[in-house]
This record gives structure tokens, C-alpha cells and sequence, in this order.
């Protein structure tokens, strides 16, 4: 039987990775780290702080890039158009595996989650809500967020992205 890789998960505040950590049913293993196992397969939950420099930071000091055949950015991202709300999903279409979708689409659909596919904004800065709306207008992002564009970085081994 083959083993199944490990899973990163990171999320930038407690207010992100907590109730994520429930849902998933993960312990705390220190101050910035729940862990456990989902699906048979073990799942690591860092907590990085906000911003792409802490985010960096916190994976280049507590992990090696290929301990994890999966690496997921989880939590909160600013909705840059109108039918996305608060508590729907988002997959950035540039970097998701499509072997993946369907699995959180029909995932998201149990849980009575509307689920978005599209474009993801990385920013450095917490845009304003009339910045965001004409942003999502003017280049069709469908979200965005701070930490995203750094956990790629990191999973790809610093090779541009």
C-alpha cells in the first residue's frame, strides 16, 4: 500500500486556522501548529501571521519544502466581486490542479458552500473595499489576499511562479 503524501495547510491569523482546525478535527501541537489526520493522510496547520514577509518566514524556519506533496494557503481573502460572500470558496484558477476541483467543488456542495473559481490578487497592503471593487472590475480578480503569492513561492522552491 502506498503511503500518502503529507499536507501543508497555512493560514495567517487564529481567526483563520482555529476553526479550520476544528472542521478538520486537528490538535494543537504548539502555539502556531494544530496536526492530525484527514483522509488517512497526515495534515500540518501553521499559523504564519498576516502578510506575504511572515508568511515566508514562518515556512522557511519550521519546514522543508519537500516534506509535503501538497501545500494549501486556507483562510480569509477580501471578495473583489459581488456575488462572492463571506463563507464561499475560492480556488485561484492560475494555480489550482484540476484534479483538485472537483473535489472541493462537490466538498463545498455537501457542506451548502457556494463555491468560485477564478483569479486571485496577491497584495501587500489590506485594500479598501471601493479599491477592491474597481480592481475586480478593471482586471476580473475574483479575490484577494496576502499570503497566497508567498506559500507558492515557497512550494515551488522559489522558482518563479
Amino acid at each position: 500500500m502506498m503511503t500518502k503524501t503529507p499536507v501543508l495547510m497555512t493560514a495567517a491569523t487564529r481567526w483563520e486556522a482555529a476553526p479550520l482546525a476544528k472542521g478538520l478535527g486537528l490538535t494543537s501541537s504548539r502555539t502556531d501548529r494544530f496536526e492530525g489526520s484527514v483522509g488517512g493522510r497526515r495534515v500540518v496547520l501553521a499559523r504564519t501571521g498576516m502578510g506575504a514577509a511572515r508568511t515566508t518566514e514562518a515556512l522557511n524556519r519550521d519546514f522543508v519544502i519537500g516534506d509535503f506533496g501538497l501545500v494549501i494557503s486556507a483562510g480569509l481573502c477580501g471578495a473583489m466581486q459581488q456575488d462572492v460572500k463571506s463563507g464561499d470558496v475560492v480556488a485561484d484558477v492560475a494555480e489550482v490542479e484540476m484534479g483538485f476541483v472537483v473535489p472541493m467543488r462537490e466538498a463545498a456542495q455537501r457542506l451548502a458552500t457556494p463555491f468560485h473559481f477564478g483569479k486571485i490578487l496577491h497584495t501587500n497592503i489590506v485594500l479598501q473595499p471601493d479599491a477592491k471593487r474597481k480592481l475586480g472590475k478593471e482586471h476580473l480578480e475574483l479575490a484577494c489576499d496576502m499570503e497566497t503569492a508567498a506559500v507558492r513561492r515557497w512550494a515551488l522552491g522559489a522558482r518563479p511562479v
